[in-house]
């Protein structure tokens, strides 16, 4: 397992982080055994770096597989909040959950937004450095799909890290191109942020092109380290085998699903245009499943303009 640094930040993490997002209850929800599972295959295979949120509701797993080697781990997690109380809150829950008194990385969890965001949660920012001045945050971050957002953070000396969406074919970018948001990335990492990927898989859309994917970002100039999601010990143990170098096979997917992530799904049908097997309907505004006729073809992942649809 290579390992690399985040930017100016002394923070040194493997190149494969695993991701949390599909194990909790917004994807697969597996079991809080299974999870920990997991998380400890993963730390066996020399990974040492674990991406949580606080709306996945996966801390407390990580919490618990990390209890025995919390000094051998590098944690992100990220929170929503708007305010400095509401943040100060999130940053309080995070370390209860986490099992932890000192968290490596906190970003402002802000998908799509631009650089507003830095104005509109200016006083959650404001917050994350009162607890990083106090050592509780060693890093301060940004976790975004947006090319601008991107771009505008690499410009800011309150942000450390930017962890940023980008895959090949460009599912979930915001306000750019793949080769716009590569040039911002190379461009981040040259101006000294630490920078790590997200959905190199395209949500699992990109399964199909598991090796060609995943080798695409981690080749990106400025990446240093991919966050993928796996929710089982032989998928972490397919991703460990990549990054160390060694012969994977395409995983076929087996008891895989479209999943619609229904907070952000806008119910505008353009993923049932999309579908060839009649398998989407959109019921009360929101897109709906039928697994019976799905074929896992991806095609309505790539119509989504909000990025709500995953393969888990």
């Amino acid at each position: 397992m290579k390992y690399n640094q985040l930017g100016k930040t002394g923070i040194n993490v493997s190149e494969l982080c695993l991701g949390l997002l599909p194990l909790g209850p917004l994807q697969k929800n597996i079991t809080a055994e299974e999870c920990v599972k997991i998380i400890r295959r993963a730390m066996s295979g020399g990974v040492n770096f674990f991406d949580t949120a606080e709306m996945y509701h996966t801390q407390k797993y990580l919490g618990e597989a990390l209890c025995a080697d919390r000094s051998r781990a590098v944690i992100a997690t990220k929170s929503t909040a708007f305010t400095y109380d509401d943040m100060a809150r999130s940053v309080e829950r995070s370390l209860q959950e986490l099992n932890t008194d000192y968290i490596d990385i906190y970003h402002l969890h802000a998908a799509r937004p631009g650089p507003e965001i830095f104005t509109d949660r200016s006083e959650a920012l404001r917050c994350l450095h009162h607890y990083k001045r106090q050592g509780v945050i060693r890093a301060v971050g940004l976790a975004t799909h947006n090319r601008l957002a991107v771009e505008a953070a690499a410009a800011r000396d309150d942000v450390d890290i930017i962890f940023a969406l980008i895959n090949k074919r460009g599912f979930g970018l915001v306000d750019g191109t793949v080769e716009e948001m590569t040039r911002a990335i190379a461009a981040a990492a040259a101006a000294g942020k630490g920078v790590y990927a997200m959905k190199a898989l395209g949500g699992g859309n990109l399964i199909s092109e598991y090796n060609e994917a995943i080798t695409f970002v981690r080749g990106l100039p400025g990446v240093s380290s991919v966050a993928i999601g796996s929710v089982s010990e032989q998928e972490i143990q397919d991703n460990i085998r990549l990054f160390s170098g060694q012969e994977v096979f395409p995983p076929v997917p087996k008891n895989k699903r479209i999943f619609i992530f229904s907070p952000i799904c806008k119910g505008c049908s353009a993923c049932a245009i999309a579908c060839h097997n009649d398998a989407i309907t959109v019921i009360d505004c929101k897109a709906q499943v039928d697994p019976a006729r799905c074929l896992l073809c991806g095609y309505c992942g790539s119509a989504c303009p909000v990025f709500a649809i995953r393969i888990s």
